[in-house]
């Protein structure tokens, strides 16, 4: 059964994949026909299934109480279910299929559209708790999704699915361990959780690098006797992760070794051509040659299925009374490309990608994207791959003046596709996680910036304020000279933010850790260290409302070691805390050159040092070493920021003040690079 399972999971990261001798009838058991509904993108029945309505509690009747979350509701329900019989591998399965059925249709309401019909509540039992109303929900799954960053975009569709997903493919990814490709699932939600996000996430980044780690270890799903199209799709998705966070020489070898498992060559030259109507000479044009190596061009050829050009967002064509639609070549066939498959059209869009990422913006990138662009829309089948494409041409013709119109028209007729019928959401989702379609408010948000540039301020206006995009609602004022509404907006929006900000007096806080990590005594002789519970219940209150605030976690940190039954699990929690520490100090803007900032820095960096040490010993090797290479990034980010924000521009000394506590931190990490090593001779 497990074989089976595992050919099915392929299929659902990758529609094209063939699973063979999977035929599920009425008499079949409840899981054959989840697998058949989720493989087919039937996200919607898959979840109404009883089999799976039964994993989320639906049969035991189990209504949330209204002061347990959303997550540790269906935690224990899911935790439970899965505990019955042993966990079986079937089990495991149908709760991978309630994560990827959720993540799907989160991402058809707020990437490719249009909106599905039934409301979450009513896919996700107990959902609602007695006393709260859907509204209510929502805003709690919103909060529940900000962890270290500023916030989501507030009017995120159903984020209850990308909640659960989370939790599935997450947090509780070691409870299927007999699934195979849950950990590339988990990347998956984690970057469409960092699209959603106001800013990048430390956090996510680490979760997505390990989770990175897992698959690229697995030899099970990446073997190209496999599947090739199914190595070259995790590359290509990796590639782009590692260009979101601005890496791009890792994500160049993702893509190169993308190209390799499809075996295909793309690269520019020149051809004789024309680009106007009464152009008379022949001239350099820049093309693309797509090539299969060592095999005639048409060997290569395995096109897929094609979407009919009406299911597509629409091409529009350039109407000018100078410049051609397309190049008009010498020799006709010379911008002619192999019909690609959709994926080798991918590999395309992430070769430009990286180009317009690792080299500064001008002309000749511009002409280079639009050879590539050219290639890419000649035979268009992929949905996704169709927007993202004609997305890109807009944005580089937008300040062509000849072509400025053109993009506006061709924004206008996206985000009109986003909300048509047609094609089937199944169709729209096909190679979504590697065709960079952008989230829905900002493909409106660049149609109103567009529209700005032509000067239509009013109805720029129009759509921010829909958006709720406040900043630019500020910017659209201050254009119509409406100085007075700009003020008022920007008070009500410096009035949200300070609402946003509770009030935490860390002083008193750290008074009362201190007296208990010390175990004091009040006046009257009582131990303070009594206080323990309520203070850690605080601290807990405090982080989740508040989870960007370095001294609270801190504190949390100090307060955790200082457990009265301190354990394993207990270091372990101490040194996360001290991690979010890290992670909240170091992502504040210019934190690097303040000196005291620095050195906070230095001083959480060398207590989590300190806490990863002692939470590895006795810990299992696997987690022990994913602990330490984790904790050396995120240390790694602090000594390279600090030595770099406090280094004298003339002598290139470090700042005295920040000397002492960085040469500190230098001699931990080197002792935790050490015992990194000494695990991996122990493995």
């Amino acid at each position: 059964m497990e074989g089976l399972l595992h050919h099915l999971e392929r299929k659902y990261l990758y529609s094209e994949y063939s699973v063979e001798g999977f035929q599920p009838d009425d008499k079949g058991d409840a899981w054959q026909n989840v697998c058949q509904l989720v493989s087919v993108g039937s996200y919607v029945a898959a979840l109404q299934d009883q089999e799976c309505q039964q994993a989320l509690g639906a049969n035991a009747g189990s209504k949330r109480e209204a002061t347990v979350s959303v997550t540790e509701h269906y935690r224990s329900i899911l935790a439970s279910y899965l505990s019955d019989s042993g966990s079986a591998p079937h089990k495991q399965h149908i709760v991978l299929c309630i994560g990827i059925s959720s993540l799907q249709l989160f991402a058809q309401n707020n990437f490719t559209g249009p909106l599905i019909g039934p409301a979450s509540s009513s896919l996700l039992p107990g959902l609602i708790p007695e006393g709260k109303k859907e509204e209510e929900v929502r805003e709690e799954a919103l909060q529940a999704l900000v962890g270290d960053t500023e916030g989501v975009y507030n009017l995120l569709h159903g984020p209850e699915y990308l909640l659960l997903a989370k939790l599935i493919l997450t947090d509780m990814r070691s409870s299927l361990s007999t699934c195979l490709t849950v950990d590339w699932w988990c990347v998956r939600c984690s970057l469409l959780h960092q699209l959603v996000a106001d800013e990048r996430s430390p956090q996510l980044y680490e979760i997505l690098l390990q989770a990175l780690n897992q698959v690229e270890n697995n030899a099970d799903l990446l073997s190209r006797n496999i599947s090739r199209d199914l190595n070259a799709l995790y590359h290509l998705e990796a590639g782009h992760l590692h260009l979101y966070y601005y890496d791009v020489g890792r994500a160049g070898d993702h893509f190169q070794k993308a190209a390799d498992a499809l075996e295909i060559k793309a690269s520019l030259t020149g051809a004789l051509g024309k680009r106007t109507k009464w152009q008379q000479n022949d001239l350099p044009q820049l093309v693309v040659k797509v090539e299969y190596p060592g095999r005639p061009i048409m060997e290569g050829e395995l096109p897929g299925d094609r979407l009919l050009a009406a299911d597509l967002p629409k091409d529009v064509i350039l109407n000018d009374d100078t410049r051609l639609h397309r190049f008009k070549f010498k020799e006709e066939d010379e911008d002619v490309i192999p019909d690609l498959r959709p994926i080798e059209q991918a590999l395309l869009l992430a070769i430009i990608t990286h180009k317009r990422r690792s080299a500064a913006e001008d002309l000749q990138l511009d002409e280079e994207t639009k050879a590539f662009l050219v290639a890419l829309l000649q035979y268009p089948k992929n949905w996704c791959l169709q927007m993202s494409a004609l997305f890109l041409r807009s944005r580089v013709e937008i300040s062509q003046s000849r072509a400025m119109e053109r993009s506006l028209t061709q924004v206008e007729e996206l985000v009109a596709a986003v909300n048509r019928e047609e094609p089937s959401r199944y169709e729209r989702l096909k190679l979504l996680h590697t065709s960079l379609v952008t989230p829905q408010w900002e493909l409106q948000q660049e149609l109103a910036k567009m529209l700005m540039r032509l000067g239509c301020v009013k109805t720029a206006l129009e759509v921010f304020e829909r958006l709720q995009l406040w900043e630019d609602v500020i910017t659209c004022y201050n254009e119509l000279q409406m100085r007075q509404r700009s003020a008022e907006a920007l008070n009500a929006y410096n009035r949200i933010l300070r609402i946003k900000e509770r009030h935490v007096d860390t002083q008193i806080l750290g008074r009362v850790v201190k007296a208990i990590v010390n175990d004091d005594k009040d006046p009257e002789g009582r131990e303070v260290k009594g206080l323990f519970k309520k203070c850690s219940e605080l601290l807990g209150r405090l982080t989740s409302e508040v989870p960007t605030h370095p001294e609270l976690w801190y504190l949390y940190g100090v307060l955790t070691q200082a457990h009265p039954e301190a354990n394993t699990e207990t270091r372990h929690l101490a040194m996360q805390h001290f991690k979010k520490s890290l992670a909240a100090t170091t992502q504040k803007i210019g934190w690097e050159k303040d000196s005291l900032s620095a050195v906070a820095a230095l001083h959480r960096a060398s207590y989590l040092l300190d806490a990863v040490m002692e939470s590895s010993e006795g810990a299992a090797p696997k987690a022990a070493m994913s602990d330490l290479n984790s904790v050396k990034m995120s240390v790694r980010v602090a000594v390279t920021g600090a030595r770099r924000g406090q280094a004298n521009a003339i002598t290139g000394e470090v700042t005295e003040s920040v000397q002492e506590p960085l040469k500190e931190v230098e001699d931990k990490l080197s002792l935790l690079m050490e015992k990194i090593e000494g695990l991996k001779v122990e493995s």
